[in-house]
């Protein structure tokens, strides 16, 4: 987890990506999530990097941007597709706590860019890939960032709902008082 999978701030030379078969695809069913794809395979594959720490590029976010208004399970497939990846090449068991480190920071970030009604939708499709990837059979010590393992445990468990259900059964009895 040295560096976000986003491509805009890599170089590759391109007989490691013809040597290695990488490709980024625009027809993926994964849309605004393929350079997930891309990016965590190529440094699962490289022999070599190299960080330079200069800075080359500044990323600005707006709202019609192809991250604010990306399918809801382009996260949860594209992870799955990068899983495989790994597993298909050997690569899983190596990086696998990193792999799992990445999916909770993922979704947390996934969870905070997503707009209105989406957000729901998305919460519903975060708790199934949580099932999937089985990110909470893993100890806590597995993770990283133990704020983000205990950020994603309280977004992602129905403790919220259990909450907003409570209150509003406490303001509906204090309004019968």
């Amino acid at each position: 987890n040295f560096c976000p999978l986003w491509p805009w701030d890599k170089l590759y030379k391109r007989q490691f990506l013809l040597d290695n078969d990488l490709k980024y695809s625009s027809d993926r069913i994964v849309e605004a999530s393929e350079d997930l794809i891309f990016v965590g395979e190529s440094l699962s594959v490289a022999q070599r990097i190299v960080v330079i720490e200069d800075e080359f590029i500044v990323h600005k976010y707006h709202s019609a941007s192809l991250e604010a208004n990306r399918n809801i399970y382009s996260s949860s497939v594209a992870l799955k597709e990068l899983k495989n990846f790994l597993e298909q090449k050997n690569l899983y068991k190596k990086f696998e706590q990193s792999f799992i480190n990445f999916v909770i920071d993922y979704y947390l970030w996934d969870l905070s860019v997503a707009k209105g009604n989406k957000k729901g939708k998305l919460l519903s499709e975060i708790k199934k890939g949580i099932k999937y990837f089985k990110i909470y059979d893993f100890p806590e010590e597995y993770f990283y960032d133990k704020s983000l393992y205990k950020k994603s445990k309280f977004k992602f468990s129905n403790i919220i709902k259990k909450i907003f259900i409570f209150v509003k059964r406490l303001m509906l009895f204090l309004k019968n008082i």
